[in-house]
């Protein structure tokens, strides 16, 4: 099933020579497409030149963001900088440049994009399109992506040249490359531009924490967007992220692990309810949180728009507002009642009773 390259983790299918997620040839086609368009733009004498400058902008930018990707995912890679790349080139000649000067490159680049870019958008058809905070976002991330330990003098690399003999990678710590990253993002911040979202029609606190929470993903291009697109139909994000047994069989999407939903603090408290895990991967509670391990708490009520009472295992009772608005435990009811209520479950034998343990 091509369709669903994930299988390939799941069934011990994937490994170096299957192509799944596999991202250099796309990103240096976009690099190339990019380079040509720089490189041409100006010939063009039917747009004005601040349109040209504009988009040779967003192209530049663009560039600048393929090569942090491929650096994300591959480490320092060949820059080929504004010089259309070479088809016919020895490949044997060509090798890694290190990671400063990759960094070098792209940190350029999109500062160069920033100075011409607009600060906001505001013709609505055309809202997703490149903005200063676009780009000053992506620097930000990229500087902390080189201030944390895996590029910032880890012991793996230390000593790993490329054919020129320049080191690939630093060679020791450099602290104040968390400086540099701090000021990136203060940068954005400063802007005054984006902000947290937060429901103002919900008149219960709790549910309006619920609501704000999920306002991010569901309110069209609100404060907290920097850059984005967005999907009309929705149909992506509310079928690939909703639980197997809720929609058609095969649709399922995605799930959160445990660790993550031990993550999710208790609501009074503010504290931790899971504070590790001992050797046998039991978990360690915080007394103090007011979690409850065992039991159930009979006809609880979700809290978001107070559907569908049902046996809630007391794991689920009295948490954070993030956690009503992200996790469907066993049990609960599904959030969408178009077409009646649907209760998750995640057991697939008919005419058994459902298990009352939290299973996500």
């Amino acid at each position: 099933m091509a369709w669903v390259p994930w299988l390939n983790f799941a069934n011990g299918g994937w490994g170096v020579t299957t192509d799944e997620y596999a991202t250099w040839v796309h990103n240096y086609q976009g690099i190339n497409q990019a380079t040509v368009f720089i490189n041409n733009i100006d010939k063009n004498v039917e747009l004005d030149e601040s349109t040209k400058s504009i988009m040779k902008a967003e192209a530049r930018f663009l560039r600048a963001y393929f090569y942090y990707l491929l650096l994300r995912r591959y480490g320092p890679v060949f820059i080929w900088g504004d010089r259309a790349a070479d088809d016919k080139i020895d490949a044997r000649s060509v090798d890694r440049m290190s990671l400063q000067a990759n960094v070098d490159f792209i940190l350029s680049e999109f500062d160069k994009s920033t100075a011409v870019l607009p600060r906001e958008i505001t013709d609505q058809a055309w809202y997703g399109r490149l903005t200063k905070g676009a780009v000053m976002a992506a620097k930000s991330e990229l500087l902390m992506y080189m201030a944390r330990p895996l590029f910032n003098g880890a012991k793996l690399y230390v000593g790993m040249k490329n054919k020129s003999g320049e080191f690939l990678f630093p060679q020791t710590t450099d602290l104040t490359k968390w400086e540099l990253a701090a000021k990136a993002a203060k940068d954005v911040i400063d802007l005054n531009l984006y902000a947290l979202y937060q429901d103002n029609k919900e008149t219960n606190s709790f549910r309006r924490a619920i609501k704000s929470y999920m306002g991010i993903y569901f309110e069209k291009w609100n404060s907290e967007i920097i850059w984005g697109r967005w999907s009309d139909d929705g149909f992506n994000y509310n079928v690939r992220t909703a639980p197997p047994r809720v929609v058609t069989t095969g649709w399922g999407g995605y799930a959160p692990s445990l660790k993550l939903v031990d993550g999710y603090p208790m609501a009074s408290s503010g504290r931790y309810p899971v504070t590790g895990y001992s050797t046998n991967g039991q978990p360690i509670i915080d007394e103090k949180s007011g979690y409850q391990e065992t039991g159930f708490t009979d006809n609880y009520v979700h809290p978001l728009d107070n559907f569908g009472n049902f046996k809630a295992h007391n794991s689920c009772v009295g948490r954070d507002a993030r956690f009503y608005a992200s996790i469907l435990a066993n049990g609960m009811y599904w959030i969408n009642t178009l077409h009646g209520m649907k209760k998750v479950t995640f057991l697939m034998a008919e005419h058994q009773p459902i298990p009352q343990q939290v299973t996500v």
